[in-house]
């Protein structure tokens, strides 16, 4: 790409300018260069924490990018949105949030069917348990334990998947307020309260 060339060009003689590497990165991610926006970012906030909306741009390219990573997306748009004043927080940083929480979710139904099942074994193995001998007792008990912390450990996976479904719902709502008439964002949610089994919205 020309542009980009000529730009790099431009940055090595201004000595890597910061507000000519924000309209570069600007332009970048125009061009659909995520991997190149990202780096760019990363390079400007380790010098310049000030610029906080750049994390927007970071934000947007972990989720836009061909193997998206949805953890880092999030923690971008989570610095962006405590460091930005609500009125520069655009509705379009909402929307990227509530979708970057559902993809980091996607897998909730195959979470909640993994703890029901497991839930569903620890019963029984209580059940056997308390009806076992004294004797035999002891060698239950390890197995019991062991199922014991795999039940709490998917339920707090589940938990916590919960809780940033509920964020990412919320952040739709944001979205919503302001574009009261989109259709595709009222297809999107419909879809996403589906995929989660929240089959009453």
């Amino acid at each position: 790409m020309a542009s980009k060339t000529n730009f790099k060009k431009y940055l090595e003689l201004t000595e890597g300018n910061i507000p000519a590497k924000t309209r570069y990165v600007n332009a970048l991610f125009y061009a659909g260069d995520y991997y190149e926006v990202i780096k760019n970012v990363e390079e400007i906030l380790a010098v310049d924490k000030s610029r906080s909306y750049m994390n927007r741009l970071a934000g947007y390219s972990y989720y836009e990018k061909k193997n998206a990573d949805y953890d880092k997306a999030l923690s971008y748009m989570e610095e962006l949105l405590k460091a930005l004043p609500a009125d520069r927080i655009l509705w379009k940083d909402h929307h990227y949030m509530a979708r970057i929480l559902m993809k980091k979710n996607q897998n909730y139904s195959k979470l909640a069917d993994e703890l029901t099942s497991l839930q569903g074994q620890l019963e029984k193995e209580q059940s056997k348990y308390a009806s076992a001998p004294a004797a035999t007792k002891p060698k239950l008990k390890p197995a019991l334990d062991e199922l014991t912390a795999k039940v709490e450990t998917a339920k707090a996976k589940v938990e916590k998947a919960n809780r940033e479904i509920y964020s990412g719902f919320a952040e739709y709502r944001k979205v919503l307020e302001i574009k009261p008439q989109d259709k595709g964002l009222l297809s999107e949610m419909a879809t996403n309260y589906y995929n989660v089994k929240r089959y009453d919205k």
